[in-house]
């Protein structure tokens, strides 16, 4: 009799746990299978944008070579000064079919109270022809100048070709050799400035043509 109720006590306590850990049964027409979530659909991905070309700079505009000025006319021929050498407005004849030259053209400037000669300023030209064509053409400066004379500046030269005979185009050449002086007490002061200037028109047949400034 001992035994039995042992036995019932046993079996009471032990029905509710091993209840609990048994799954429910399932509900009158419903499932056994867990609810699922529903599936996400992927991400959109946007379209990369699209490519634009970079923008490149415009080309330079193209080098226009310079246009060299046309030499200015000779101005009218004058009596000729002392052969080879001269100052002024003059112009020389020799009239020769081929050969070469030189000469020595020069202006001056005098003091106004002592009425010496403050400077002479030159160019010296050289030039041969042949066949109504200049070649070998050079020319240069050169500068006396007193005790009161100060040579402050030696301009760049202008120099270049032009037609002098028709369809000639090297049948002449033009030079010219300019400079700043002073007229100075003792190198030291300046008291008037001058600004002396020769040009020369250079044939093909010898003669020449000459300007100067003082």
């Amino acid at each position: 009799m001992r035994y039995l109720i042992l036995a019932a006590v046993t079996a009471a306590l032990l029905t509710p746990a091993i209840a609990g850990a048994l799954p429910l049964p399932p509900e009158p027409g419903g499932s056994t299978t867990a609810p699922q979530t529903p599936l996400l659909p992927p991400p959109t991905i946007p379209p990369p944008p699209p490519l634009i070309p970079p923008i490149l700079p415009a080309p330079p505009p193209p080098l226009i070579p310079p246009t060299l000025p046309a030499p200015p006319p000779p101005p009218a021929p004058a009596p000729p000064p002392p052969a080879g050498s001269g100052s002024g407005t003059t112009a020389q004849s020799v009239t020769w079919p081929s050969g070469c030259r030189t000469v020595d053209l020069w202006t001056e400037q005098k003091s106004f109270l002592f009425h010496v000669r403050v400077y002479r300023f030159h160019q010296v030209k050289h030039w041969c022809w042949r066949g109504g064509v200049i070649y070998d053409e050079r020319h240069a400066w050169t500068f006396e100048g007193s005790s009161t004379a100060c040579l402050q500046t030696v301009y760049p030269d202008n120099s270049w070709f032009f037609t002098w005979a028709p369809g000639k185009p090297q049948s002449g050449h033009y030079s010219e050799e300019r400079a700043h002086a002073t007229n100075c007490v003792f190198h030291i002061g300046d008291w008037k400035e001058f600004y002396p200037d020769v040009k020369i028109w250079a044939h093909a047949d010898g003669t020449y043509v000459v300007t100067t400034q003082d």
